[in-house]
């Protein structure tokens, strides 16, 4: 609920009454929390020592709220780099990382084993003694100066699709037609990918002089200095822009004129990850994959379960010295196994919570934020008046109503303490009228913003930083763009005045930030949004709390 500058006064004088040091309870996300470490449960089976030296891969599921990203971030505080005398380094790939790995390689089905090799090479960089990061940021440069495009006629599309895999299985990043980004111009696009290749790779056949097309593609390439690098298919006359030209006769043969252009030097592939371990003077590297359903170019589950068929391809656990672990929603389990993963080769685990964890949960917390070290609070109870035995049962209470949920139970225990301080001055224990309140609130909004499942079908969506509307790009300048980008990325979820304003006022703290100004920029977007062809009335705001995007008209 959103506080006023008087509101929140009031609440902090309160809690120095009751000898807390500050709210244990503010903080719903993991992301946001930096005393984590002071208050982390550990959960069942989940042994975070096993998390940090098991060499074998590992699957975590469970449901939104549940401490998937707590759990990623006490295996990494417990590696290199944030711990220096371990000798196990962490790779953290949070959407973030995913966002951009995505981007580069155009859609989960384009996306290659190499490049996400890549990726978790520019992480590891930064950890690499000095004298080891020239020889990676090499590698690394050389994979990003571009890609082979392959130009061909389209009757021999079948061949070239088996050419192309054969190529990347050799280190040789590949660009031919069928990875063109759709709604984009594709002549321009066309024009942009040859001149930014490495070299070209024309694909001669009987089929292929006669198309005009592919010669206008290898001309363009000559113009711009492009490498070019002819491959024969089969036996055929040669086209006049390839005569005394040396023509690859074989893939082994084309391999290697493509090295000596010297433009292709050898780029991380996946198999050189277990290089990593020893260059970072290590005994084990662990990437740590999470926030994968928060990937905003990724609208339905099908496309989730395709990109994680390459991060999560059986070869990457043949490589010694990498051990991977992905943080995953529960919903997806059953997906990954119609397609076709084998769970069995994981050691999997499930963050389930019962009603004695979530209240060992809230104790920790009561604990870390007590004044008194001697004595500190071990339970709500202890903040609520005893008579009718309120303070004896509101814990459990708590705990029933929080489903197992652990983002649950710090929410209801923060609306507890906030509710009960709307009253000025709030007494010092907290009455059972107000735990109704809390019940009601959840019942109205809490549950469905905390637990309710993630919107897919929304009308908007993103591809990077370009906002759609029904497949029609909606275009906004400066923070209204900033403001809807944000709303469309949380999926039908609440963004709250302080997101919205991180969001459009990146510059400013976000405490500066008044309500007012939020609502005059969001009704100026919806004005624009309207202007455009699109209803405003799918920005709703939902009362005290901030603005989502509705799930339908």
């Amino acid at each position: 609920m959103n506080q006023t500058a008087a509101d929140q006064d009031i609440f902090l004088k309160w809690l120095e009454t009751v000898n807390l040091w500050e709210n244990p309870f503010q903080d719903y996300s993991a992301q946001k929390d930096p005393d984590l470490s002071m208050y982390f449960v550990p959960l069942g089976p989940l042994r975070l020592a096993e998390l940090v030296e098991d060499p074998q891969p590992w699957a975590i599921f469970g449901e939104r709220g549940s401490g998937k990203t707590s759990l990623r971030m006490m295996v990494a505080a417990r590696c290199r780099p944030l711990n220096s005398a371990s000798d196990v380094l962490a790779l953290e790939c949070n959407w973030q990382t995913l966002d951009k790995t995505l981007q580069k390689a155009g859609s989960p089905s384009t996306l290659t084993l190499d490049q996400w090799a890549e990726t978790l090479v520019e992480l590891a960089i930064p950890s690499l003694p000095e004298e080891q990061r020239p020889r990676w940021i090499s590698r690394l440069l050389s994979a990003r100066a571009g890609v082979v495009f392959l130009a061909y006629a389209h009757e021999d599309r079948s061949y070239v699709d088996g050419l192309a895999e054969r190529l990347e299985k050799a280190g040789i990043a590949i660009w031919y037609d069928r990875k063109l980004h759709k709604g984009r111009r594709w002549c321009k696009e066309l024009e942009e990918r040859i001149q930014n290749a490495r070299a070209m790779i024309p694909v001669l056949s009987q089929r292929s002089r006669d198309s005009e097309w592919m010669e206008r593609e290898v001309l363009f390439a000559m113009e711009h200095n492009v490498p070019v690098v002819p491959f024969l298919l089969e036996k055929v006359d040669l086209p006049l822009w390839a005569i005394g030209s040396q023509c690859a006769p074989n893939v082994d043969e084309l391999i290697r004129s493509l090295r000596v252009t010297g433009k292709l030097q050898c780029p991380p592939r996946y198999e050189s990850l277990g290089e990593l371990a020893s260059a970072a003077n290590v005994r084990l590297v662990i990437c740590l994959v999470d926030e994968v359903d928060e990937v905003p170019g990724l609208r339905d589950q099908s496309s989730i379960v395709q990109l994680l068929s390459c991060l999560m391809d059986p070869r990457l656990h043949s490589v010694k010295g990498v051990a991977f672990r992905y943080f995953l929603p529960a919903w997806l389990k059953e997906a990954l196994t119609q397609k076709g993963l084998r769970l069995d080769r994981y050691r999997v685990g499930d963050l389930r919570w019962d009603s004695e964890g979530l209240k060992r949960l809230i104790r920790q917390r009561m604990i870390a934020f007590s004044e008194s070290k001697a004595a500190p609070y071990q339970s709500l109870g202890e903040l609520c008046d005893p008579s009718g035995g309120f303070a004896a049962r509101i814990d459990d209470e708590l705990a029933s109503l929080a489903e197992g949920n652990p983002r649950a139970a710090v929410c209801l225990a923060d609306q507890l303490l906030r509710i009960h301080c709307r009253e000025d001055p709030p007494p010092r224990l907290i009455r059972p009228t107000t735990w109704e309140d809390v019940k009601e609130w959840w019942r109205q909004e809490g549950r469905d913003w905390i637990l309710g499942q993630p919107v897919v079908d929304l009308p908007f969506h993103l591809q990077g930083d370009r906002i759609f509307f029904q497949n029609r790009e909606v275009i906004l300048t400066g923070r209204y763009h900033a403001l809807l980008r944000c709303l469309v990325r949380a999926g039908g979820g609440i963004c709250s005045f302080e997101d919205l304003a991180r969001a459009g006022w990146p510059e400013d703290d976000p405490a500066g930030v008044t309500s007012h100004a939020i609502e005059e920029a969001i009704r100026r977007m919806k004005q624009k949004l309207l202007k455009q062809g699109v209803d405003p009335g799918w920005v709703e705001a939902v009362r005290g709390r901030g603005y989502r995007i509705r799930p339908s008209l």
